[in-house]
């Protein structure tokens, strides 16, 4: 392997690994209500499923792109996996219950991959410089990364509950770029960058909130059924 070659390599990895932290958190948040034997099948799959669907974008992600409300219908599933996990989180640190089976988890994970991976695609594609081997050879160092993080993170939430309430904001934030740079949104209001900006930090504050007022809600109401 020649001094360019090995740059661009490095170059490949290392873009990927920037733009999938976004994965991880998906990944970590979508095994949350696992039971702690099954997480680790769930993030292998759901890693594996992440680098078939990477794969297949680099061949259809143009005409993807195109396609209206298919970043909407992302984002809508990314909010809904952070107030699912805000209402589930509970003060000793363990869900409230943990019945999600496997292949539910895996689902969440392939429509969210499917959403978020245009931009991981283009921007790895852009410094492959058309080399698809090079290509698919970056992608593939990267999985067991994005399993390694997000099994950490999962690891971290069962430690830290609270740090779900920031996991989620950061999913809020992502919800509402997928959805405000959605072909079909991008038509009908044309929102400049500062204005995506405002929204993904207002969408994130909104979407922590309800999932907030929805778990006391819960909390509330078990309270009353203990009470009976």
């Amino acid at each position: 392997m020649n001094i360019g070659l090995f740059y661009d390599f490095l170059n490949v990895i290392l873009v990927n690994l920037a733009l999938s932290s976004d994965n991880a958190i998906v990944l970590a948040m979508a095994v949350k209500s696992l039971p702690k034997r099954s997480r680790k099948k769930g993030l292998v799959i759901g890693a594996a499923c992440s680098f078939i669907i990477n794969i297949i974008l680099i061949f259809y992600v143009s005409e993807l792109l195109q396609l209206k409300y298919v970043r909407c219908v992302g984002g809508l599933i990314i909010t809904m996996i952070a107030i699912r996990r805000c209402i589930e989180i509970s003060d000793g640190g363990q869900e409230g219950r943990q019945s999600s089976s496997v292949w539910n988890a895996v689902k969440v994970i392939l429509v969210a991959n499917l959403t978020m991976s245009f931009d991981n695609v283009l921007g790895v594609a852009a410094v492959s410089k058309g080399n698809l081997s090079l290509l698919i050879l970056g992608l593939a160092i990267s999985i067991p990364v994005v399993f390694l993080a997000s099994n950490i993170l999962a690891a971290l939430l069962d430690r830290y509950p609270f740090i779900i309430y920031i996991s989620a904001a950061v999913l809020g934030k992502i919800g509402a770029e997928l959805m405000m740079t959605d072909p079909f949104i991008e038509a009908v209001i044309k929102p400049n960058t500062e204005w995506i900006r405002v929204t993904e930090i207002v969408y994130a504050a909104a979407v922590v909130t309800a999932g907030v007022l929805m778990r006391k809600r819960k909390l509330y109401i078990l309270s009353k059924e203990g009470a009976l």
